[in-house]
């Protein structure tokens, strides 16, 4: 089970940190062939986000990658799965306050007339939206798995 977690954890992190990778170089090609205020705040704003995703994916990738799992009994691989859970869905709270700041910007910057703080609203509200669709995955697959193993407990 606690090698199942991790070996989850790294996958997503993969997938994570190809997002961010995807996403830089999306953004370096949209700021080289722009002058629009509007798609090169959301550009900005979108290699910047995913600097924070890079961050995450690569600190997430080495996190326990040396743990030595033989040293945990079912109590503590328990509570390790409900971490993980727990981590994933403070994670998805602070994507949806993310998505909502996107759309305050996107509203205000419409209202003011100001194409840089739009472009930055919904730069924030993709990655809002991404990363809360990963973190709601991420969230069931581990839930799932400990569901699996606590009914293995049982039998």
């Amino acid at each position: 089970e606690n090698a199942a977690r991790a070996k989850t954890n790294r996958i997503g992190m993969l997938t994570l940190g190809g997002w961010a990778l995807g996403n830089f170089g999306w953004a370096t090609v949209g700021l080289l062939r722009t002058e629009d205020d509007r798609e090169r705040s959301f550009h900005l704003a979108n290699a910047g986000l995913n600097l924070v995703n890079a961050g995450i994916a690569v600190t997430g990738f080495f996190s326990n990658s040396d743990q030595d799992w033989s040293q945990f009994d079912a109590v503590s691989t328990l509570n390790e799965d409900h971490g993980a859970e727990k981590l994933y869905l403070v994670a998805a709270g602070l994507d949806l306050a993310l998505v909502a700041t996107g759309a305050y910007l996107t509203a205000k910057g419409n209202l003011d007339k100001k194409e840089g703080v739009v472009g930055t609203g919904r730069s924030f509200m993709l990655q809002g939206a991404f990363r809360f669709s990963f973190d709601a995955v991420m969230y069931a697959i581990h839930a799932l798995r400990r569901g699996s193993f606590t009914s293995q407990l049982g039998e």
